[in-house]
């Protein structure tokens, strides 16, 4: 039925009333970091970080870049967001127009992996989009990009391997749970 049917679609239904952050999305907005990129459409991290009085400056598109403030959580959305239509990258060809489309999230994105150890959370690791992701925010950093960490259900030995060369440790873990766990250990409130 065409792309617009699509993203009528997706739109429709991540904005039905009545829609609540998840225990992943609390969990992460209690956190005490600073940077948050997602590749989600719906607005359930906004709205958590809003329930821990966490304020925010959203960035769908690179002008939003220009409000970035140090003392506010920067959430980053990559694939868009249900209030903007237009943002949301669903197709393959959409996957492979992000870095074109949105040339400063992605240096900042390239900067952050260059800089920091991130944490990716909720991320198929196998899906295409998310190596082409990692591939084009990485490749120039060689063998000297930074460790990062995935958290995954059940990765396979495969998976493991796939990633670990690439510096990224997999860690067999449910999201919720390891969430959890990092909570009690930084005794923070949920």
């Amino acid at each position: 039925m065409g792309h617009q049917s699509l993203i009528d679609y997706i739109v429709r239904r991540f904005q039905q009333p009545g829609l609540l952050p998840l225990e992943t999305h609390r969990l992460v907005a209690g956190l005490p970091v600073l940077r948050i990129i997602t590749t989600n459409w719906d607005n359930l991290q906004e709205e958590a970080l809003h329930m821990q009085s966490k304020p925010l400056v959203k960035v769908v598109e690179d002008h939003e870049l220009a409000f970035f403030d140090s003392g506010k959580v920067l959430l980053v959305k990559l694939h868009g967001s249900v209030e903007r239509p237009n943002s949301i990258v669903v197709t393959g060809d959409d996957y492979y127009d992000v870095f074109d489309r949105l040339p400063e999230s992605s240096n900042l994105l390239r900067t952050l992996l260059a800089t920091q150890t991130l944490l990716f959370l909720g991320f198929a690791l196998a899906d295409q989009d998310f190596r082409l992701l990692h591939h084009q925010v990485v490749r120039a950093m060689g063998r000297h990009k930074r460790r990062a960490y995935a958290i995954q259900r059940r990765p396979s030995r495969a998976t493991r391997e796939y990633w670990l060369d690439k510096n990224v440790q997999v860690i067999a873990a449910d999201v919720s749970d390891f969430l959890r766990a990092v909570h009690d250990q930084l005794a923070l409130a949920p």
